[in-house]
């Protein structure tokens, strides 16, 4: 399976960081920043000058001398950092949870009452529904333009996990993956949503796939992206990168002071655009304190460890949902589709449509919203026509330009 375009780009020198697997190089040439992410043997990278969108290309793999040696350094750093982990941290967001700027987020916010949980929602519009789970480091907030976009025609649903944005968990415990899923299916229970189209990304994938285990005749069809839903035993790779990143104690001291992975999501995740400046600020403000941003990595520990509950969530979908409509769409340099994470969700749903984002990677709803959003009307569109599938969205074929298969459908 190849990684993309064979352009190529000539590399440039810079300072490059390890971290597991993943090596990340910056440069500067006139104003350009080049960013690089090894996938395979093959380096993807994106050059970002003064306009809005990255242009991506892809160079040889050549830092593995460097990348070692800033390996044992990110060790080092590890090992001291564990020495002070006791020391109060120094929250540069410590502040009251500010409300959403409502030019971006333009909604009504709720709250219902679950298993001891306040949790925060937004419930717009009229027609088919859509309930959206987010990832770990965001919230409802990530898909605004989805909700601005598809509230005319279809009712948009989008909550915050306990702890997390703007709800409130019952205690500052640790939540299980069956205690996030619970408090999903009690949400769906309380505000009494039937016929869901369910979308879902990253963590979203397992906690949904469960708890619609738990009521399977409100679901009708899923919209999979970025996810998984099944154990990673087979998927070492991605195990073990989730283990170093959720229980590093480096990663987790840099998470509480500097607000780490929201300030990923919102500035390096999306590709083809960069964010405003408030909407920047805001994925900061969802994780204002060290104990709210130490959520996220608990979340991605519990995913890391989490092959029981794994296995049960695949069971429920082989179980309730193999004849469900399900749409797939993935970043085209997402290294879990690189690594089979579609194709695996493609043997579980026959009855499937699958798109690649084409330029993006693991957060395609921030790089490239309006693209997702032209597809989930078109699927929804069909739908109604009983082509939710392929048969009418146009088979995976032998594509010389795409020798995995999968077509491309969106051009820059």
């Amino acid at each position: 399976m190849r990684a993309g375009p064979s352009e190529t780009t000539p590399a440039s020198r810079g300072s490059t960081s390890f971290s597991a697997r993943t090596v990340v190089t910056s440069s500067r040439r006139g104003g350009t920043r080049h960013l690089c992410t090894r996938v395979g043997s093959t380096a993807v990278g994106f050059y970002t000058g003064a306009g809005s969108e990255r242009q991506p290309v892809v160079r040889p793999w050549r830092a593995a001398g460097t990348a070692m040696r800033t390996a044992g350094a990110c060790e080092v750093v590890d090992n001291r950092l564990s020495s002070w982990q006791h020391v109060p941290m120094w929250d540069r967001a410590a502040s009251p949870r500010a409300p959403w700027p409502t030019e971006h987020f333009p909604f009504q916010s709720r709250y219902v009452d679950v298993d001891g949980h306040r949790i925060h929602y937004v419930d717009e519009g009229k027609g088919p529904v859509l309930l959206f789970l987010h990832p770990a480091p965001a919230a409802a907030f990530m898909y605004r333009e989805f909700i601005a976009a598809l509230r005319e025609r279809f009712r948009c649903v989008a909550l915050d996990y306990p702890g997390f944005g703007l709800s409130v968990a019952r205690s500052d415990s640790l939540l299980t993956l069956e205690e996030y899923a619970g408090a999903v299916a009690g949400f769906v229970d309380a505000v009494d949503l039937r016929a869901i189209t369910l979308v879902l990304h990253d963590a979203g994938g397992p906690i949904g796939f469960r708890a619609a285990a738990m009521a399977p005749d409100r679901y009708r069809a899923f919209v999979v992206s970025d996810t998984f839903a099944f154990p990673l035993r087979k998927f070492r790779l991605v195990r073990t990168v989730l283990r170093f990143v959720s229980t590093s104690v480096a990663v987790r001291a840099l998470n509480r002071r500097l607000n780490l992975l929201p300030r990923l999501v919102s500035t390096v995740a999306p590709v083809r655009r960069r964010l405003p400046r408030e909407v920047r600020r805001t994925y900061r403000a969802l994780f204002p304190t060290p104990e709210s941003r130490d959520r996220i990595l608990d979340l991605l520990r519990e995913l890391a460890r989490g092959d029981d509950f794994l296995e049960r969530t695949e069971e429920g979908i082989r179980r309730h949902f193999r004849s469900r409509p399900a749409l797939l769409m993935y970043g085209q340099y997402d290294p879990v589709r690189l690594l089979g994470f579609m194709r695996r969700f493609e043997q579980m749903f026959p009855n499937h449509r699958s798109r690649v984002v084409r330029w993006e990677g693991h957060f395609p709803h921030e790089g490239s919203p309006e693209r997702m959003i032209a597809e989930i009307i078109d699927w929804m569109e069909d739908a109604e026509k009983g082509a939710y599938g392929e048969a009418h969205a146009g088979r995976r074929a032998a594509d010389p330009a795409h020798p995995d298969g999968v077509s491309l459908p969106w051009q820059p």
